[in-house]
């Protein structure tokens, strides 16, 4: 006879240690059932949150730009500064784009710009953090988002503690970035 067949004989017989380690049996297996439910809640949770983190809960967002804007988009990467410029000329921007850091701020020198957004890691001398630091100690009008793919959270954090108006993770979508360059646009 198997053990289920013990099992049963046992229950059968009344045996209180057999009908004891059933109902544990059962309570466990639903105890494994509502921690799956719990988990996939939590999840679900999670997913949101970071959405949340990576757009309007943090940033200041607007749906549409309060006027048109002049940007300075910094990337040595050109597809990425092409797509960037591209999406907000869509939008009403005027914009100027910088391989690096210091074709940024020879450009800077010679004219305003409302808003810089820049690439960190762009294997110059200067990355966009210290662009950063640049533009609010001798631009403190400009506000700068700074955007990338590596280590977000801890970019986001220095960029933040740096003075920037936001951090944006790469891949980029307009969904997020447009109205974070919206809400991060200087009152005029």
């Amino acid at each position: 006879m198997c053990v289920a067949g013990f099992l049963l004989e046992d229950v059968k017989a009344g045996c209180a240690t057999t009908e004891t380690i059933i109902k544990d049996l059962t309570d466990i297996k639903a105890a494994g059932t509502r921690l799956t439910q719990l988990l996939k809640q939590l999840q679900s949770i999670i997913k949101q949150s970071k959405a949340d983190i990576e757009t309007e809960a943090v940033y200041p967002t607007k749906s549409t730009p309060p006027y048109q804007a002049k940007v300075l988009v910094v990337d040595d990467d050109g597809v990425g500064r092409i797509t960037v410029s591209g999406l907000l000329k869509k939008h009403g921007h005027t914009v100027t784009g910088a391989a690096n850091p210091t074709e940024a701020l020879a450009l800077l020198a010679q004219e305003h710009f409302d808003l810089v957004i820049t690439d960190v890691d762009m294997g110059e001398e200067i990355n966009g953090l210290g662009l950063l630091e640049i533009i609010k100690q001798n631009y403190p009008g400009t506000n700068v988002i700074v955007m990338s793919g590596e280590a977000a959270a801890a970019r986001a954090e220095e960029a933040s503690t740096k003075g920037a108006s936001a951090f944006v993770p790469k891949p980029l979508e307009a969904a997020t970035l447009l109205p974070i360059v919206n809400g991060c646009l200087p009152e005029k």
